[in-house]
């Protein structure tokens, strides 16, 4: 799966959550794939698709998204995990990383609520 195809995906599977979504351009993002919508929450989302672990860099990116995009939430999202810095950053930041094991799980319930 490609990183665009990753972002569908993503896309599809918040949707599938109640989520309005928004995917932002391939380039000129300004650090966020996906804009999210629910509620009261506006969400930047910036997802790595990676087969090594995810670096601070991603958490950097999508705090100046949620910046950018005037955000009151953000969050990274890989099949992947996250290295140390990134997840000292993103606690010190309030950022919401979401790793390999909480997408399967996010994955696993859209596919039981479908065959509902």
């Amino acid at each position: 799966m490609s990183g665009a195809n990753f972002e569908f995906y993503l896309a599809q599977l918040y949707k599938s959550r109640g989520y309005s979504v928004k995917i932002t351009p391939g380039s000129g993002d300004y650090g966020a794939d996906l804009l999210i919508t629910k509620n009261k929450e506006y969400r930047a989302i910036q997802a790595k698709r990676y087969s090594k672990p995810v670096g601070v860099r991603a958490v950097q990116e999508v705090i100046a998204a949620k910046v950018y995009y005037d955000c009151n939430t953000a969050t990274v999202i890989s099949n992947s995990t996250y290295t140390k810095n990134a997840i000292k950053m993103a606690s010190k930041t309030g950022v919401e990383l979401v790793g390999r094991n909480d997408l399967m799980s996010m994955i696993i319930e859209m596919k039981n609520s479908r065959a509902s």
